[in-house]
């Protein structure tokens, strides 16, 4: 990329022994990581197993006032979505409470848990559902 917002932005996935997984990235000499949990299968494993969620790309990205979060569910479950900035840090949570198997929405303000808007930038929403995470990246502009 040309964009010198992102210069220096290299983002990594790397898996512990324990069968739980990191992303990792490094920006302008700063690194930083976010625990996102157990796979639910080993890595590498080949399965059949359906997966019990599937988390979608939020609409419209990027955005400046909200966005909708599309997931879907092939089996009920307790789901919460969090927000987190580009360092890691938690800015909101959106709790959904228990859900059915299908398809559900979920729209996200562009607030931090404070009420306030959240400036321009890189974040990341993270979908748990029953213990089963899966995170997307998304773009706010103001």
């Amino acid at each position: 990329m040309n964009n010198p917002a992102y210069s220096g932005y290299r983002p990594a996935v790397a898996a512990s022994p324990d069968g739980s997984f990191w992303i990792t990235w490094d920006q302008d000499s700063d690194v930083y990581a976010r625990h996102l949990g157990p796979l639910p299968v080993g890595i590498g494993e080949q399965t059949n197993v359906t997966p019990r969620l599937r988390l979608e790309q939020n609409y419209p990205n990027p955005f400046g006032k909200s966005t909708v979060i599309g997931y879907e569910l092939t089996a009920p479950a307790d789901v919460t979505i969090r927000i987190y900035s580009a360092r890691g840090m938690l800015v909101a949570t959106i709790r959904e409470g228990h859900r059915s198997h299908g398809a559900h929405t979920a729209t996200w303000n562009g607030a931090d848990a404070a009420g306030n808007r959240v400036s321009s930038g890189t974040y990341f929403y993270e979908l748990n559902a029953g213990g089963i995470v899966s995170a997307k990246k998304m773009l706010v502009l103001r």
